[in-house]
């Protein structure tokens, strides 16, 4: 979904200095398929895979795209940069703060990693672009997503609505229920990452694109870059007991300093993850090559 959904953002900003389309490759089931494929394509030209196609890519497809002159971008969002430091990239897009740090590091502690780290940041559903939000005189809590991957224990559940999503083809039949609130409760189960994996802000993006505000915890990747270490809605600890006092400040603070300023800083967030700058950050990874 993120290349499609890229791929149709920057297009009005960069059309008039590339074509920009989006290729099917061969799975990754036959090395003679994909190299083939390979041999297809327009030589010089800048290659950006999704995850999805990093998995199932061969070294050797990489190898016949970059003897034709072409450059060569990864684009993991959240996967493990680690898992294909057999693959040669000339770019490896990290769509987050925090992924781009570990990159960086990793690569002044690794020389042979292959692959410039560039910023291209994840971003809301581009059919939340336009979106228009109700007017609301109190604040509306949701969770919007898979609940298995929220911290919802110890009554915190009963305190918002949850709109469950686990695919991307549902966000249309869904859309027009999120017009109905105004807060976004963002706190992760804590999980383990892999070394070169970071997931980006995304639940606060969307909150973002949809004009509300958002619960978060202070420890989550990025939270501080886009909102601040004075945002007033982090959660500093862990326990039920801080979350629910949270919520409640949050609620009760509709309408006042702390949530007109919260709502101001999600402004900014979105304009800080809009199509426009998407394509200003590709444009600024490509033209360290020379492109554009």
């Amino acid at each position: 979904m993120r290349c499609f959904q890229l791929s149709a953002m920057i297009r009005p900003y960069l059309e008039d200095r590339f074509d920009i389309d989006v290729l099917e490759m061969p799975d990754g089931n036959s090395p003679f398929k994909q190299l083939l494929w390979a041999k297809r394509q327009a030589r010089h030209t800048i290659f950006v895979f999704s995850k999805a196609a990093i998995n199932k890519l061969f070294a050797s497809t990489v190898w016949w795209l970059r003897q034709r002159g072409s450059l060569i971008c990864f684009d993991q969002v959240d996967n493990d940069h680690g898992v294909t430091s057999r693959l040669y990239a000339d770019i490896q897009f990290c769509s987050s703060y925090a992924q781009l740090e570990k990159l960086r590091r990793h690569k002044k502690e690794n020389p042979r990693f292959k692959g410039e780290p560039m910023l291209l940041l994840h971003s809301y559903d581009l059919r939340l672009e336009n979106f228009t939000p109700r007017e609301l005189d109190h604040a509306r809590m949701v969770y919007f997503g898979d609940p298995r991957n929220a911290n919802l224990k110890a009554g915190i559940e009963k305190t918002m609505d949850v709109i469950e999503i686990s695919e991307s083809d549902e966000m249309q039949a869904v859309l027009p229920r999120l017009a109905g609130y105004n807060l976004h409760y963002c706190i992760r189960n804590q999980d383990i990452a892999a070394p070169l994996s970071s997931k980006p802000f995304t639940k606060g993006f969307t909150a973002a694109a949809c004009g509300a505000n958002v619960i978060a915890h202070r420890r989550t990747e990025d939270v501080e870059e886009f909102l601040g270490s004075d945002y007033p809605f982090l959660v500093d600890g862990d326990r039920p007991d801080e979350v629910l006092s949270m919520i409640e400040r949050a609620k009760h603070s509709y309408g006042d300093a702390d949530w007109l300023r919260a709502q101001s800083i999600m402004q900014t967030v979105k304009t800080r993850v809009s199509p426009k700058a998407l394509a200003q950050q590709l444009s600024t990874a490509l033209k360290e090559f020379g492109i554009g």
